[in-house]
């Protein structure tokens, strides 16, 4: 390509850019402006740790639950309350600007990695243009963050794999463990990027196997990075209860029991056991002395039903599955999840050019990835990390918002598929 022809696709490169950029800020803004959501349930209760963040410097929800939530987004929530102050405007233009920050640190590494510039605008214009980060990005709550979390994760291990110095593995380790402070289930990221490190060359498709000093001193910043705010953490739990809890009291409440009702348990010595989760969190205050011994008691339980019921769960964790990649129906909201913007002739063609989960696209968008893994492997950590995570998630819970964080990703692979990319393709070849 001539140089006046480079000069030209850069400057509508830009203009692109420019207009994703203002679709990305005005869609939120004017969603925000249009729709009101006071904090309830669950949000309810990450406001009040935050601010008693703020206020005590204590990440207990009552005087009993004391590591019931884990403490990113209550840790951000509670930053942003003291920058800015008490309003939730602030916090929907600042959990915003994360995230689009994040975007576009991970759209310039694919860059980097691709040379094209039509994945970034791409890239940009899926998640300006997707109806639940939208949604969520009006609320004080895990999926919104866990959106930009993912971005960032990800960009990151582009960024490690790319410089192969060890301070970037350091910041990963950081990174990884805010992700998974954020939302649990994230936490096999941790397996993913060290079996990814031990690839001699993941980055540049050299994957032959390689265990070394230099690949192990990389590991041991990345553990680093990870016991920044694990150790902490952990050694807080030791204080308060002379155990460690390496995550949070809530994994069984909100995770195997959440969605059973009723459950029947027999116990070794026969005790048939009645119970259920509102029940078992109602009376833990007054059974337990602390919230480790309800959560351990509450684990106690949640194994003896899947061992007792073992096939029943795995055709629950089947159905799980496809739950949480199919529907969806949000519980926790009082806004429409359908229908973002309020029926006018505008509106309602800006409705119906937004992104949404639909079962082809995501089907197609992992087959997408696999065609761009076979020319970049790096490229495979975006669909292990969400496939992974998917799958695991539902042998634990089957809410259709977990999957919210990673339609957007999801979708990208589609870009495989369009046949203007293979055109561009074959031009830069020639």
């Amino acid at each position: 390509m001539s140089k006046p022809g480079k000069n030209i696709v850069k400057i509508n490169i830009i203009i692109l850019f420019i207009l994703g950029s203002l679709t990305f800020w005005s869609l939120r803004i004017y969603y925000w402006k249009t729709t009101f959501e006071l904090p309830f349930a669950d949000m309810m209760m990450f406001e009040h740790i935050s601010h008693n963040i703020v206020n005590n410097y204590d990440y207990s929800w009552t005087s009993f639950w004391k590591t019931f939530n884990p403490p990113t987004l209550v840790s951000i929530r509670a930053f942003e309350l003291w920058l800015f102050g008490e309003s939730i405007l602030n916090w929907q233009i600042f959990q915003t600007f994360l995230m689009f920050v994040s975007l576009l640190f991970l759209i310039y590494e694919i860059y980097k990695k691709t040379k094209i510039y039509f994945y970034s605008v791409f890239l940009l214009f899926i998640v300006s243009l997707s109806k639940s980060s939208i949604f969520w990005s009006l609320k004080i709550s895990r999926e919104s963050l866990a959106e930009t979390l993912l971005y960032l994760s990800i960009a990151i291990t582009f960024y490690c794999f790319r410089k192969k110095n060890y301070y970037p593995f350091l910041l990963a380790g950081l990174i990884y463990i805010i992700t998974i402070f954020n939302r649990q289930n994230f936490i096999l990221i941790i397996p993913i990027f060290m079996l990814l490190t031990i690839f001699k060359d993941i980055y540049n498709n050299d994957l032959k196997i390689v265990i070394n000093k230099d690949k192990l001193i990389k590991l041991l910043f990345y553990t680093f990075g990870l016991l920044i705010i694990w150790a902490p953490w952990t050694i807080r739990s030791v204080i308060l209860y002379g155990h460690p809890v390496l995550l949070t009291t809530q994994s069984p409440y909100g995770g195997f029991l959440w969605e059973l009702g009723e459950v029947n348990i027999i116990e070794k010595n026969g005790n048939i056991i009645k119970t259920d989760v509102m029940k078992l969190l109602r009376e833990a205050p007054e059974k337990f002395k602390n919230d480790y011994e309800a959560s351990t008691y509450a684990n106690y339980i949640s194994k003896l039903w899947i061992k007792q019921n073992f096939l029943f769960y795995l055709k629950l964790s089947c159905k799980r599955f496809i739950n949480i990649t199919i529907k969806r129906d949000i519980y926790l909201t009082k806004v429409n999840r359908q229908i973002l913007f309020s029926s006018s002739t505008i509106t309602s063609i800006i409705n119906n050019l937004l992104i949404d989960k639909y079962l082809l696209l995501i089907i197609t968008g992992f087959l997408g990835y696999i065609i761009l893994t076979i020319k970049w492997t790096v490229i495979s950590i975006i669909p292990l990390t969400i496939f992974l995570i998917t799958f695991s998630t539902a042998f634990v819970i089957g809410l259709p918002r977990m999957f919210e964080p990673f339609i957007s990703l999801t979708i990208f692979g589609n870009i495989a598929f369009i046949k203007s990319h293979w055109n561009f393709l074959e031009r830069e070849k020639s």
